[in-house]
């Protein structure tokens, strides 16, 4: 059973590299990444950090519809074990530095806006992450 979830987990993964083309397949695969972090009795923290960093990355689609990687990333924060999220800061800033990047590239020029982070509580999947670091921080 197990092994079946990491095969699964690893196909719907590489969606988003193989496949990058097809919107709806992006859209469709962020999804099914948020219901099985948030449905999955079985722990799969350890692909936690894969898929945070590939769902901040996708903030930066054109498609306004693979906005749902905004759900699908709160979901996969909210699984991961509290003491583990401040671990997760440097891969946060690499995966949107990545995304601003991506922007830039986009853009000759001009304000960089990244789509995904231009939403209203946009960034509320990642300040578990954050606050965990802080807290952290001052114990």
């Amino acid at each position: 059973m197990l092994r079946r979830l990491a095969v699964g987990i690893e196909i719907v993964c590489s969606f988003f590299d193989l496949l990058s083309s097809l919107a709806s397949i992006r859209r469709s695969s962020a999804y099914l990444i948020g219901y099985l972090f948030k449905n999955c009795d079985i722990y799969i923290g350890d692909v936690a950090p894969n898929m945070i960093s590939t769902l901040i990355i996708l903030f930066s689609d054109p498609d306004s519809d693979t906005m749902v990687a905004w759900q699908a990333l709160s979901s996969v924060v909210s699984s991961v074990p509290k003491e583990v999220l401040p671990t997760y800061i440097k891969l946060v800033r690499d995966a949107a530095s990545t995304s601003r990047d991506k922007e830039r590239r986009k853009k000759k020029g001009g304000p960089v806006l990244i789509p995904g982070f231009c939403l209203p509580k946009a960034l509320q999947p990642l300040l578990p992450i954050f606050l965990q670091a802080l807290d952290s921080y001052y114990r």
